[in-house]
């Protein structure tokens, strides 16, 4: 006998209900996107105090560095710096460009800034305030003294001593926004490490990446190359070379700048950009 079909066996109501869920559990696997790491959350009043804590550990009472300049935008070139001197007191710079020919040495203490140009035997002064940028055919927004603090690592100095607000990073660091000085922000990673500093010079806004920190066991780590980027596209990349901050005793006229006989003095505001 054939046996007789009566229609479509029907599926039990648990079984259609369990059925549902495995579908819609593989359409949501196979559908949704993962979820983003969970970024984690940062103490910013205690990062910010290991900053200071580590950046004023650093103090030098005297510096010689080394370091090359590459310019980038709409002056481009190389120059070799030689910084030398005491970071609180007298300081003293030499830029110079392709076999060691000197382009500029200047000289600068809290009070006066004087930068020597060979080749034009003029000698150019400001009293008060910075004038590297002029000196150096860039707008760098930094004197001496600062960049002293920034290739030795006293970052902090650079700062004000408090903050005003603060805002997580994508990473998890932390940007500070700061008054009172020439940088406006400072964004520090997870290890209280500055890796941007932000601000404006001369109606221009700069940022300076901190990268390639050192790994000194017996010191706060410094950053080994520098990248400063100015509105509207010029670059000055500085690359730290040597750095030596022990203490050291100045022989008499190492940190003056003695100028030739008939040298011209001018104004530093009157300096042209240099050609490298």
């Amino acid at each position: 006998m054939i046996p007789t079909v009566n229609g479509p066996r029907h599926m039990p109501r648990a079984a259609l209900v369990m059925l549902a869920a495995i579908v819609a559990a593989m359409l949501v696997s196979g559908c949704a996107k993962p979820r983003p790491a969970a970024v984690p959350v940062v103490d910013a009043p205690a990062l910010w105090a290991t900053f200071q804590e580590r950046s004023l550990a650093r103090q030098a009472q005297s510096i010689r560095a080394a370091a090359s300049l590459q310019l980038e935008g709409r002056r481009t070139g190389r120059v070799r710096i030689e910084l030398w001197g005491q970071p609180d007191g007298a300081l003293r710079m030499d830029v110079s460009a392709g076999f060691g020919s000197l382009v500029a040495s200047l000289r600068q203490d809290p009070g006066t800034l004087v930068g020597y140009i060979p080749d034009q035997r003029t000698a150019y002064i400001q009293h008060g305030g910075d004038g590297t940028a002029a000196a150096l055919g860039v707008p760098v927004p930094f004197g001496l003294a600062e960049l002293s603090q920034l290739l030795s690592g006293q970052y902090a100095k650079l700062v004000a001593k408090s903050y005003d607000s603060v805002e997580i990073q994508p990473d998890g660091g932390l940007c500070y926004h700061v008054t009172g000085g020439k940088v406006s922000s400072i964004t520090l990673d997870a290890m209280a490490q500055p890796v941007e500093l932000t601000g404006r010079h001369k109606n221009k806004n700069w940022t300076l990446r901190l990268e390639r920190y050192t790994d000194e066991a017996d010191a706060a780590p410094r950053a080994r190359r520098l990248d400063l980027r100015i509105q509207p596209g010029d670059r000055a990349v500085l690359r730290v070379k040597h750095v030596d901050t022990s203490t050291h005793v100045w022989p008499r006229g190492a940190l003056e700048l003695p100028l030739p006989p008939g040298t011209v003095m001018r104004p530093l505001d009157s300096l042209a950009p240099l050609e490298l």
